[in-house]
């Protein structure tokens, strides 16, 4: 916490408003300058983008922090790339470290990705030390020679600070028979239901219709009075029939939303990576969902054959630096993109991920999960 306090600018935990959550301000307990409580209090305002920057600003003007703000944290206007920020001696050396990681947290890992993982950091703790001198060399810089013997579902199995080992050998030994046990469970037992329960994550939705294992349409269906019948024929050979409209879909543990669904205060979860008809990987927002059946039926209908489209806004890869890099780092989750004038029509199987997008300075960038087993 102190090193992330210096690194963000604020004010320390022992400090007041040392939380970087909230505007609660705490208090010494007993005079005790060394201490620092935060009582409960209810309804504590949270802090906003807004006021950071504000704050920010009045501290630096005063020199004195401003409810726990000290300054503008670097991070505050990066790129995501951080090209302009860094010489590129510091660039290129400090890709070495994101590609590396990110091989590493990919869900699932090849040998020989493990052993270029294994290169890049040691080419990276190798540089550091004429970058940044012996004095940084440290026991974190050392231990990333270490990391590709290390597995990502470990830390999800420490939940205390005592007895380590011993968490992660039990944890692991639990998870790795449950699912055989939950099978020779009596499907109605309660236990059973608390195991299931354990592989879920996630609100309940409401059901329209169920596609397929995992997967079903949430919320309804309407109607949709202007067919994008021309690209509906050039790319899947529809020419006619009845087609639906829905705006969200819940596959395999992911709900995605389209650019349509208006009760989203924010659309992020339309981005994704998608493969297009030649088996090209491409990126792109989705615009709205399609149930496509082969009739005319003038009421809601179940007609068979049917097929669950996805109508998608294609984004454009450009060049950038990452791509001159000396050592051929792999950065292939995060693209620099422009909208294009594009629309895919998909089958829903298509969609690969849900992606994030961030727009910087007037570039955008569309980053791919590297993996779905951690938050991000």
């Amino acid at each position: 916490m102190p090193a992330k306090a210096t690194f963000l600018r604020t004010t320390q935990f022992n400090g007041n408003y040392g939380c970087p959550r909230c505007l609660q301000k705490g208090e010494s307990w007993n005079d005790n300058p060394l201490i620092h409580v935060y009582p409960f209090e209810p309804n504590v305002p949270l802090r906003s983008n807004e006021d950071v920057e504000t704050f920010a600003r009045v501290a630096v003007a005063s020199g004195h922090p401003c409810y726990g703000i000290k300054g503008l944290s670097i991070l505050y206007r990066m790129v995501p790339n951080m090209i302009g920020l860094m010489p590129d001696q510091y660039m290129d050396h400090h890709m070495l470290l994101v590609s590396g990681i990110y091989l590493l947290s990919q869900r699932s890992i090849s040998a020989d990705q493990i052993d270029r993982a294994e290169k890049l950091l040691e080419q990276y703790v190798f540089e550091f030390q004429t970058l940044y001198d012996l004095r940084w060399m440290g026991i974190n810089v050392h231990q990333l020679l270490h990391l590709q013997d290390l597995n990502g579902k470990i830390l999800h199995y420490i939940h205390g600070t005592s007895y380590v080992a011993k968490q992660v050998a039990s944890t692991t030994t639990i998870m790795q028979q449950l699912s055989s046990h939950i099978n020779l469970m009596n499907e109605a037992s309660p236990a059973r239901k608390f195991c299931e329960n354990l592989h879920k994550v996630g609100r309940q939705y409401k059901v329209a219709e169920n596609i397929g294992p995992g997967v079903f349409v949430v919320g309804k269906f309407t109607a949709l009075p202007n067919p994008p019948w021309q690209i509906l024929l050039q790319q899947m050979g529809i020419r006619n029939g009845r087609c639906q409209f829905f705006a969200r879909l819940w596959c395999k543990g992911v709900l995605y939303l389209s650019e349509s669904y208006t009760r989203a205060a924010k659309r992020e979860s339309s981005y994704v990576s998608f493969s297009n008809h030649e088996g090209e990987i491409c990126v792109g927002s989705i615009r709205y969902f399609i149930r496509w059946s082969d009739c005319n039926c003038a009421r809601s209908c179940l007609c068979n054959p049917c097929q669950y489209l996805c109508v998608i806004h294609v984004y454009e890869r450009q060049a950038w630096r990452v791509h001159d890099h000396p050592d051929s780092v792999s950065l292939a989750y995060m693209d620099a993109v422009e909208l294009s004038d594009e629309n895919a029509v998909v089958p829903i199987s298509s969609v690969r991920a849900l992606c994030f997008h961030i727009s910087v300075n007037e570039k955008q960038f569309i980053i791919q999960r590297v993996n779905d087993l951690e938050a991000e």
